[in-house]
């Protein structure tokens, strides 16, 4: 990738090439008002190989501690849709049934080893940590409380002999929406400075 600023068209100017590809890509934007986050428009062949020309969006960002990360405007979108999913479903059905009355609640709840009013409580705290995680600005501090919290409910699972895979898997899958939606989280996660998409 080639990227530079054109001052008389006051943007910034690019290429991408691959070795897969057959086609230079031409790529055109500006900075966002904070200057740290720089869209590229590209229109280039479609990936479906039906000679139309399809319009390309990566996204360039600077994070405060220096490290740059690139993702697609699709790649975001998908990061908001599991963690959409994630978010829903622990304040779905996973909290809900601790502020709702059901049949065999007390028996269920005190066979972990909690009280209707502790599950109530814990019901809140899930609200709220599910909360942060959606939240762009907290969703990193968010992603960590929901593998504590998640943590936990694994342990209880493990505790009274039930299976414990689903937590687990939230827990995963959380993670996944948090690195789509910030690509930074995988490039610490894998120890590198900077990541592409």
């Amino acid at each position: 990738m080639t990227l530079g600023f054109d001052p008389q068209m006051k943007q910034f100017v690019g290429t991408f090439i691959a070795s897969v590809m057959t086609r230079l890509w031409p790529y055109c934007r500006t900075l966002d008002a904070a200057e740290n986050v720089l869209t590229l428009d590209s229109e280039s062949p479609s990936f479906t190989n039906d000679g139309t020309l399809t319009k390309y969006q990566d996204i360039i960002g600077q994070l405060s501690n220096g490290f740059t990360h690139m993702a697609s405007k699709k790649q975001r979108i998908a990061g908001w849709i599991v963690s959409g999913i994630v978010t829903l479903f622990l304040i779905g059905p996973s909290a809900a049934g601790k502020f709702v009355e059901w049949q065999g609640k007390e028996e269920a709840f005190g066979k972990m080893g909690f009280t209707t009013d502790v599950m109530f409580k814990i019901g809140i705290l899930e609200v709220v940590i599910a909360l942060l995680y959606f939240i762009p600005r907290t969703s990193f501090i968010g992603a960590i409380l929901v593998t504590g919290y998640l943590g936990g409910a694994t342990v209880t699972h493990v505790r009274v002999g039930e299976p414990f895979f689903v937590p687990v898997i939230i827990g995963i899958v959380a993670w996944v929406g948090s690195g789509l939606r910030r690509p930074e989280i995988f490039s610490l996660a894998c120890g590198s400075q900077s990541s592409g998409s």
